[in-house]
C-alpha cells in the first residue's frame, strides 16, 4: 500500500485541521460542533453509516426496515462545507508523535488525532 501524508488529504487552507476517529455519536456530535468553526475537519469510519444499535432488535422483528436505523455519513454531512469522510479503518496509533495510521482500500495514511479508550 501506498502512504500518504494529512497534508495530502486535507490541502492547507491556512486553517487548523481537526481529525475525527470514528462516526458514531460523539463523532457525529463532535464534526456537527465543528460546522461553522474556521477549522478543516476530517471524519474518519471503518462504515460508510451511522447505525443505531438500540433499535436493531426491531429490524430483526420487521417492525422497521434498516435504512431507519442505518444513515449515510456522506448524507448527514452533505452541507457541511469544512468536512471531509474518509473511509478507512485505523490500524494503530503512534503515541510519540501523535499519529494515528489508518487503512484505505487504495492507501495507507498518517494523520494527526486522538484515540479514544475503550
Amino acid at each position: 500500500m501506498d502512504k500518504i501524508s494529512v497534508d495530502e488529504l486535507i490541502p492547507m487552507k491556512q486553517l487548523p485541521r481537526v481529525v475525527i476517529i470514528g462516526a458514531g455519536f460523539g463523532g457525529l456530535q463532535a464534526a456537527k460542533a465543528l460546522a461553522n468553526a474556521p477549522v478543516q475537519v476530517m471524519l474518519i469510519d471503518k462504515q460508510n453509516y451511522h447505525l443505531f444499535q438500540p433499535l436493531l432488535y426491531q429490524v430483526a422483528t420487521s417492525l422497521l426496515a434498516p435504512t431507519e436505523i442505518a444513515y449515510p455519513v456522506r448524507s448527514i454531512f452533505r452541507h457541511q462545507k469544512n468536512l471531509e469522510f474518509l473511509l478507512a479503518e485505523v490500524v494503530g496509533i503512534d503515541l510519540e508523535r501523535g499519529d494515528h495510521l489508518c487503512q484505505h482500500p487504495d492507501l495507507v495514511c498518517r494523520c494527526a488525532g486522538l484515540l479514544s479508550a475503550r
